[in-house]
Formats: structure tokens, sequence, C-alpha cells
């Protein structure tokens, strides 16, 4: 199996475009959009479109060509990856919130104990899923401020946080919650869905260059 011009044409074009709307988003909101879970994403949508093609061209001729029930195999798999990549997003999600429940619950001050699981979701809203600890210090290079965009929204999720409720240390000194508080802890389980995470993107892409290879056009 080869690829055809037409076809690195596509799969080159799909991965621009990909890479454009995450820095566009990037640019416009607060939060970066989830670097691989956008490119598994567009993976799954290019791959979709060539076997749409496909089947439109099976339909037309009225007969399978050579490695369509390969195409359906691929696309069963891509959709599974996508599922699968939905859950560890979904796990990436409770892990942060439970850092945030457990942080709040230490430091909320007396009679404010039930305003807990609020604040944790508001501070999740805030600062959106925190994959790994390190992992955004490259995407700083992508903003104006060149400030590692995580840091930036655990500054805002701490000035959001009402002292009266909370010890709060908005300057980072002092017995209250803070931005690197904030930072969710690499546990082991966190580190293995982290890999999850890296690995499910590059077998969506996978995918979608096996699907290209086996397209008409490369017969």
């Amino acid at each position: 199996m080869t690829l055809s011009v037409n076809s690195i044409g596509f799969i080159l074009g799909v991965f621009l475009i990909a890479l454009l709307c995450w820095y566009l988003r990037t640019r416009i909101e607060s939060n970066p959009e989830p670097f691989f879970l956008s490119l598994t994403f567009f993976a799954f949508a290019g791959q979709f479109i060539k076997f749409a093609e496909s089947t439109a061209l099976v339909i037309t001729r009225e007969r399978v060509f050579p490695g369509y029930g390969k195409m359906v195999i691929l696309v069963a798999c891509g959709v599974g990856t996508v599922v699968a990549q939905a859950y560890v997003l979904k796990v990436h999600m409770q892990i942060t919130t439970v850092h945030y429940t457990g942080l709040l619950d230490q430091y909320a001050k007396p009679g404010h104990k039930d305003q807990v699981d609020r604040w944790a979701n508001v501070l999740l809203r805030i600062t959106d899923v925190d994959f790994f600890p390190g992992g955004y210090g490259w995407l700083k290079q992508f903003f104006p401020t060149k400030t590692e965009p995580k840091l930036r929204s655990r500054n805002l999720a701490v000035l959001a946080l009402p002292s009266k409720e909370f010890r709060v240390s908005s300057d980072g000194t002092g017995d209250g919650i803070t931005a690197k508080l904030l930072e969710v802890p690499p546990t082991s389980q966190r580190r293995f869905y982290w890999w999850s995470y890296v690995v499910l993107c590059g077998l969506a892409w996978l995918w979608f260059l096996l699907a290209m290879m086996l397209s008409p056009q490369n017969h």
C-alpha cells in the first residue's frame, strides 16, 4: 500500500487545519484547547470523510473495491479511539475535581464546608482539565504575554475564590490556597492517563493514515 500525492496533500491539509484551529482558539480563549484531544477529533473527521467518499464510490459503481472492508474496520477502530479519548478526558476531569475538592475542604473557613463541591466545579470551569504539570510550558510561546496558560488560569481561579469562605493567598505567601497548590500532583494514575491521552491521539492518526492508503485513489 502506498500513498498518492493527493492523499498526502489531504493528510497534511487536515493536520494543518487542526493546528490552525487550535492556534486560533488559544489566542481567543483564556484556556488553550486540549492539543492532543483536538488532533484526535480532526484525525477521525478526516478518516470519516475519506470513508464517506469511498462509500459513495461503492454505491455509484455498485461494486466493492479491494480494501473497503478494511476501511470499515478502521472506522470502527476510529470510533472506539474517540470514545476511549472521551473517557480519558472524563477521568482527567474527575482527578482534577477530586484534587480541588480536597484542597477546598482543607482551607474552608468554619461554617462554609457546604460550599466546597460548588466551588470545586467553579475552579474546574476556570482552569479546565489539568492533564499534567509541566506539560504546558511550551504553549506560552503562542500567547502574547508569554505566560504558561495553566498558570494564568490557576491565578484567575485563586482570585475568584471568596476570602470570606476560604483561606486564600493570591500573592502566593501565607497560609491559604495558591495557584501552585491548584496543580494536581503527578501520581502514577495521572501519568497513566496522560500517556493514554497521547497514545490514543497517535492511534487516531494511524487509523487515518491506513484508511488513506486503502482508499480507491491509491489502487
